[in-house]
């Protein structure tokens, strides 16, 4: 709203101050609330060599993330054009769009892994785990491979600049790494509620490492290869991850001979096949907003049916 009486970057400036003050405001009084509930029960306490241990460590989520999401941008700024640079500051946030619903989610997942883990132990942390894991893949799965279609008309409509000037292979390559990161927030939740960082720690340390060897070079050649190195150095340490935890945590995963494959596959070339053509048809007689606001429901409504149709197909997890 500031933004429209004039001073746009003070008025940004403003908001996000404001919008981090009031959220200090609203936490202390439930932090205060949470703090007087707490019983007068003796338990051991960590020292403060043990606190700064597992701070340092868990720093290395941080810089991670900063050299897959922020070193692109940073290094680009001496080596892209201002349309490359803008082209993949663009894509990097609108993946991020994408996964939002799922990280407003998260929060959710640690209380819940707690419960588990102090209710049933490694059991019912397997239970919880295997009636969440492959359901979330397979949405994610579904929502970033049809997505892939609509991209550039999304960004079209958001930035006001031709959907041609968008490269699909930079969004596609950028898309699937940042779902790819997504998709182990799950598992960093279990391990955050049984107590044992390690896992995480090593997965994030791998990202930090392909992100500093593979993003710096990719910038000089351009901004094409610079979102693969990005996809790259975010999917492949995640994915590594996932398959680790999986066997860490005994999970049952359908054979390969299970519907549900043959299922994912069918809705998944359906829906971008179909997307594909309706954005074809649609680019050259309507503008770029129209077509989002007529697909982006029907993209988000057979997501959803299709996901349905395949969670149909797993086997339900028994207690």
């Amino acid at each position: 709203m500031a933004v429209s009486f004039g001073g746009a970057a003070h008025a940004v400036g403003l908001a996000w101050v404001c919008s981090y003050g009031l959220q200090v405001v609203l936490l202390s009084g439930s932090a205060w609330g949470a703090v007087r509930k707490l019983g007068n029960h003796e338990t051991p306490i960590p020292s403060i060599g043990q606190m700064l241990s597992l701070g340092g460590w868990w720093q290395l989520s941080s810089w991670a993330d900063f050299a897959t999401f922020q070193l692109p941008r940073l290094a680009g700024g001496f080596a892209l054009s201002a349309n490359a640079l803008v082209a993949l500051d663009v894509a990097i946030r609108a993946a991020q769009l994408a996964v939002a619903p799922l990280f407003a989610v998260y929060p959710l997942l640690l209380p819940a892994a707690a419960r588990a883990w102090t209710r049933g132990g490694a059991h019912e942390m397997k239970v919880f785990l295997e009636r969440w894991f492959l359901r979330g893949a397979i949405a994610l799965w579904l929502l970033a491979t049809s997505f892939v279609p609509l991209e550039r008309a999304a960004l079209a409509a958001w930035t006001g600049r031709s959907a041609e000037s968008f490269d699909i292979w930079l969004n596609a390559s950028v898309l699937i790494g940042v779902v790819a990161h997504a998709s182990t927030g799950l598992f960093s939740s279990a391990r955050l509620a049984v107590g044992n960082v390690r896992p995480v720690v090593q997965y994030k340390t791998w990202q930090l490492i392909l992100g500093l060897v593979f993003i710096p070079p990719a910038v000089v050649v351009g901004p094409v290869a610079t979102g693969i190195a990005l996809g790259i150095a975010l999917a492949a340490p995640a994915l590594l991850y996932n398959r680790r935890e999986v066997d860490a945590f005994q999970l049952r995963l359908p054979s390969r001979h299970s519907p549900v494959w043959r299922r994912v596959t069918v809705v998944t070339v359906l829906l971008v096949s179909i997307l594909s053509f309706a954005v074809s048809l649609l680019a050259g007689k309507l503008p770029s907003w129209l077509v989002i606001l007529a697909l982006l429901p029907f993209w988000a409504s057979a997501s959803a049916l299709a996901w349905l149709w395949c969670s149909r197909s797993l086997v339900p997890v028994e207690r």
